[in-house]
């Protein structure tokens, strides 16, 4: 059995997994990695006793953190994605004829080689022609980089909290003028911010943040049922005056699309009441 406590962060909730198998237990340089499988969820991955995906619903958190930007965007042709270790972003992206390179940049490599092993349906893009992986923190990466600019940059990383020495820097106020620098003036920033209804204070706090930094900022929502309370808060972030809703249906290859569609692209920026 894996129980997960989500602690004073998320309502105090538990999430329980029942007659759960152990397929991996083990510390890397920076954190502590298991996948355990379960017969409904299929394998899962946790980070730090965190639940990262699992096989029977990765798709919904994926297509929604891509595809909303991507169909968003005019011409999107080159993506950075932070954090990301497990390739479920990267896929997304490389479904779409236009993009020509996706930058991957997470901290450990070890993600990458368990998402290979043990959720190869997620990891399939990482041997793509388009697609490049580093592996390195990502604020510093940002606040180094020197290459061509960037179309789409997507916060692909779970760890939010900025006194946190992994991953925490990717979700702060700084990271975000770094990223101002090394994009395009359209560019369209995606950042999570996790659930409204069990982590609204948190969710607010990030809003209000990217308000401060951003010339429009827009919010989505999406079902993710691996994840505390089954919906889960986005942010579309850029220079731009105004993010355009607009679908602009990009060329690719999305026939086998699990959860976003056209309808759902319009639908997913209508707000309930207690977030105007």
């Amino acid at each position: 059995m894996y129980e997960h406590k989500e602690g004073d962060y998320c309502l105090k909730s538990t999430l329980i997994l029942s007659d759960t198998e152990t397929l991996l237990d083990t510390i890397s340089e920076f954190q502590h990695i298991q996948v355990i499988h379960h017969h409904d969820w299929g394998n899962v991955l946790l980070l730090d006793g965190v639940i990262q995906l699992c096989d029977a619903y990765e798709w919904s958190y994926h297509e929604m953190m891509v595809h909303v930007a991507m169909q968003t965007h005019q011409n999107p042709k080159r993506a950075l994605i932070l954090g990301g270790g497990d390739g479920g972003c990267l896929r997304e992206l490389l479904r779409y004829e236009s993009i020509e390179e996706v930058v991957t940049c997470d901290i450990d490599p070890v993600v990458t080689e368990v998402a290979r092993k043990y959720f190869p349906q997620v990891a399939s893009g990482f041997d793509n022609a388009r697609s490049t992986l580093v592996h390195q923190d990502g604020a510093v990466f940002v606040k180094e980089y020197d290459g061509a600019p960037f179309d789409i940059v997507l916060i692909d990383s779970t760890d939010e909290t900025e006194d946190t020495e992994l991953g925490g820097q990717l979700h702060g106020e700084a990271i975000f003028a770094d990223i101002k620098k090394i994009t395009h003036p359209d560019a369209l920033i995606v950042s999570y911010g996790d659930s409204p209804f069990s982590r609204f204070e948190f969710y607010q706090k990030q809003y209000s943040m990217l308000q401060k930094n951003f010339a429009s900022v827009d919010r989505y929502l999406a079902f993710v049922p691996m994840y505390q309370s089954g919906c889960f808060g986005f942010f579309i972030s850029s220079e731009l005056a105004e993010i355009s809703r607009a679908f602009h249906d990009h060329s690719g290859n999305f026939d086998d699309l699990k959860y976003y569609t056209h309808e759902i692209h319009q639908s997913c920026f209508v707000l309930p009441r207690f977030l105007h």
